[in-house]
């Protein structure tokens, strides 16, 4: 869906929606990025090899599986997430997004600030 988007966005005159959509595009493949991070694997490195097997073979279907560190097609995996879970994360972080460009400023945590965090 992020290499569709970012075809979309090549299209776009204006370029504050341009901007934006791939921004959409970038944060849609943050959680494999993570998950695979999280599993001990470089996530940037699997990104690239998810992205050119869904080339090489087809379809949106390949993905990352954790359990085993290899590439395959999550149906047949049965790693799937429901389309309304994927919509309603979209938009909630969307909503944070909106929420964070209408105002002036963020309020943080102080003790996470020193801590780096």
């Amino acid at each position: 869906m992020s290499e569709s988007l970012k075809d979309l966005a090549k299209t776009i005159k204006d370029d504050e929606e341009r901007q934006g959509i791939l921004l959409v595009a970038k944060a849609l493949v943050q959680p494999l990025i993570q998950i695979a991070s999280n599993a001990g694997y470089n996530g940037e490195f699997i990104l690239e090899q998810v992205k050119q097997t869904q080339k090489e073979k087809g379809g949106v279907q390949w993905g990352f599986d954790a359990r085993t560190g290899k590439i395959v097609d999550l149906y047949d995996s049965d790693i799937i997430d429901s389309a309304r879970a994927v919509r309603c994360a979209i938009e909630n972080s969307l909503s944070v997004a909106r929420s964070f460009l209408t105002i002036s400023g963020v309020v943080r945590d102080r003790i996470r600030v020193k801590a780096g965090l």
